[in-house]
Parts: structure tokens; sequence; C-alpha cells
């Protein structure tokens, strides 16, 4: 659990937010930023950024909502298997369309780092998934911290994979555009950091 103190850190926040416009800009994804830092005004105490004209993407009525929402999953998966530093606040109030059709991730005081081995895992599961090897993703899922390794072998006979994979994909719905994943068993290799800000 973070300190009080990191809970506070808007040095580590305008860092965050900073990082964050740089890396998807970087990565030719231009149709998402966060706030600019006002670096001069900012500090250990305070932290100033430049106001951001839009409306919550969730209350938003334009015609380009859904290609938003879109545009949100390919940047939360750009922090999850590529950047290593996931926002993770993406509550709607965090999550602006502004006034020129972009979208604008707001709040960087808690992020977490991900691991390099939790993003090869990441992306074999996905690959498993894709390519239907069902048999392999309970060893996904143990690699990952969703079930302990003594464990292993119950979920391999359960059957519970191949039924809930094999099934055709839910319908969209594009205002509800995030998933919340929880790990109910930590690896030992999961050393992630998160910074938090007092609301």
């Amino acid at each position: 659990m973070p300190s009080p103190v990191a809970e506070v850190d808007y040095v580590a926040e305008a860092r965050n937010t900073m990082e964050f416009s740089a890396a998807m800009e970087r990565r030719g994804l231009n149709a998402v930023t966060a706030p600019t830092v006002v670096t001069e005004l900012s500090s250990s105490k305070v932290l100033v950024t430049e106001w951001v004209e839009g409306t919550r993407l969730d209350r938003d009525a334009s015609d380009d909502v859904p290609r938003l929402c879109g545009v949100a999953i390919n940047a939360y998966l750009t922090m999850l298997l590529d950047t290593g530093t996931l926002h993770c606040d993406p509550h709607p109030g965090n999550l602006l369309r502004t006034t020129d059709g972009r979208l604008c991730v707001l709040d960087w005081g808690m992020t977490l780092s991900v691991p390099g081995d939790l993003q090869y895992g990441l992306l074999e599961f996905i690959a498993h998934v894709n390519s239907g090897d069902f048999d392999a993703i309970p060893a996904d899922f143990v690699n990952l911290g969703f079930t302990p390794p003594d464990k292993l072998e119950r979920v391999k006979n359960s059957g519970i994979v191949r039924s809930q994979f094999s099934l055709p994909p839910p319908p969209l719905y594009p205002r509800k555009c995030m998933v919340t994943l929880k790990l109910t068993h930590r690896p030992p290799h999961f050393s992630a950091h998160a910074h938090r800000r007092r609301a």
C-alpha cells in the first residue's frame, strides 16, 4: 500500500502525465493525449496543467464517441503491453472527449508499473485465446497470477476455460469500454508500484 506521502506525489503525477503524452506521440497515437503540465508552476506541493476543454466521454452525444472508446482501449492496451506504465483510475470522469475530437486521459496520480514478464505473459495469453489453444490458457492463468500454481490441474480438468473462451464474443457496448480484472493471487515475480493521490 502506498504511503501517505506517495499518495500526494505531484512530482510523480506530473512525470506520469508528460511521459504518457510523449509515449503516445512517439507511437503515432495522436488521437489520445493528457493535459499539458505547466512545469514552471508545478512543485511537490501543487500540480498545474493547462485547462482541457471537453466533455466526459460517457456524457458526450457526439457521433465519434464509439471511435474514442476504441482509442481508449488501444491506449490502455499500449500502456499495458508496451510502455509498461498503466493509468489505474479510468473512471468516466477521467476520460474526456476534447473539442477537437481527441481522447484526453486525466488524473495521473495513480499508476502501475507493469513488469516485462507480466507483459509477456499477457501477450502469450492473448495469442492462446486468438489461436484457440485452450489447453495452454490454464498455465497462462498461473503465470498471470489469476490461479495459484497448486490449482493448475484443477482448472485444466474443470473444462471452464474451453466453455468460457469458445463462446462467441459478447456484443460491444461502445460507452462501456473499460474492463476491470482483479488478481486473486500475486505471483512472486509481480512487483508493481502504485502512486495514488487522495481525492
